[in-house]
Order: C-alpha cells, then sequence, then structure tokens
C-alpha cells in the first residue's frame, strides 16, 4: 500500500505541478456537462466538473487568449483532466495526513492566502473574500482549502525529496552484474 501511495506521489510530483486553487468563474466549452457532474469519487468524497473549473479557470482564460474552436475545446480539456488527477491524489494524499495529523502554523496559512490575493492581481484581503462569496465559497472553507494543500504538498516533500545517495562501490558492483548489458563494442556512424 505505502508503494502505491509513494507511486502515486511521484507521479504527481512528477507530471504536474500543483495547480493554484482559484475562484474564477467557469470558462464553458462546446458539449460542456452541468457543472454539478461528479467525475471521480475518492473512498466515498465526490470530485465535481465544479472543483475541477475552480482549479482550472485561470489556464483556461489563458487557452481562451491563445486557442479557438476545436483547439480551445481539446486543450481545455486535457487542462481539466490533468486537474481532475491532480485533485484525486491530493485526496489520497490527505488521507495520510487525517490519519497521522501535524501541526500546521497559522501563520503559514495566512502567508498562502496573502499570496493567493496577490497572484489575483495585488487585491486585499477583502476583495479576496468578496470574490470567494461571489463563488460561493465562504473565507473558512477557503482557509481549509488552503491548509489540505500545505498539508499535502508538506507530505509529497517528505515522501518525495529525500535524498538518494549512491556510493561508487554501488555503481561498482551494478556495473560487474550488467556488464554485458551496460557495454557495446565501438561503433561509428556516417550521416
Amino acid at each position: 500500500m505505502k508503494h502505491r501511495i509513494l507511486t502515486m506521489f511521484l507521479l504527481w510530483v512528477c507530471a504536474a505541478f500543483p495547480a493554484a486553487a482559484e475562484p474564477v468563474k467557469q470558462v464553458p466549452y462546446a458539449g460542456a456537462v452541468s457543472v454539478n457532474s461528479v467525475l471521480a469519487t475518492v473512498d466515498g468524497e465526490p470530485i465535481t466538473l465544479l472543483d475541477v473549473v475552480r482549479e482550472s479557470g485561470r489556464a483556461e482564460h489563458e487557452l481562451a487568449a491563445v486557442y479557438t474552436g476545436e483547439r480551445l475545446k481539446d486543450e481545455t480539456q486535457k487542462i481539466r483532466r490533468r486537474i481532475l488527477n491532480d485533485l484525486i491524489l491530493r485526496k489520497l494524499v490527505l488521507k495520510e495526513y487525517r490519519r497521522e495529523p501535524f501541526p500546521i502554523p497559522n501563520q503559514l496559512v495566512e502567508s498562502m492566502l496573502d499570496r493567493h490575493a496577490k497572484e489575483l492581481g495585488g487585491i486585499s484581503r477583502e476583495e479576496l473574500e468578496k470574490r470567494l462569496r461571489r463563488e460561493g465559497v465562504s473565507m473558512d472553507t477557503f482557509r481549509k482549502e488552503v491548509r489540505e494543500r500545505i498539508a499535502a504538498d508538506i507530505i509529497i516533500s517528505r515522501n518525495c525529496d529525500q535524498r538518494v545517495t549512491v556510493s561508487p562501490k554501488d555503481v561498482y558492483d551494478e556495473y560487474r552484474r550488467n556488464s554485458a548489458r551496460l557495454t557495446q563494442s565501438e561503433q561509428v556512424d556516417f550521416q
């Protein structure tokens, strides 16, 4: 089980950068389904299209400035698919946090809220709160999401950012065991 979770952590860290949770307006595309659609569940917890759109909104607005028509639809679907995978993995990581919680300083959460407001154009905390309310999200709910994002980042960092040390003896032993596979005869290629 731990290997499976670690593999998912590695895939998540290597395949995607953390998406910014930001309350932006939905960017629909042709053929879109209901915002209340449940796209996935993780241990009974639903992930809805609205959850994905909240995460992908900024990127979708950037895509709309670059693409149109079918290409916009295709690129939007790719982003939403990637973010759905991110949300699934984040929920799996948070299961570990809930099993073994650790303290997250309030100052760190508040700092992330300030950074988020700055990324939205340097708006004030009050303006951030207004935007969240327009999106139907309370400041307490958003604060909880930020705390969970920090917890997930810490867990991933603990599991994936550990240094791996390979001694020269390990390299030599590996070479001796696999020398036939690791060596080739001399070759010259002309182009």
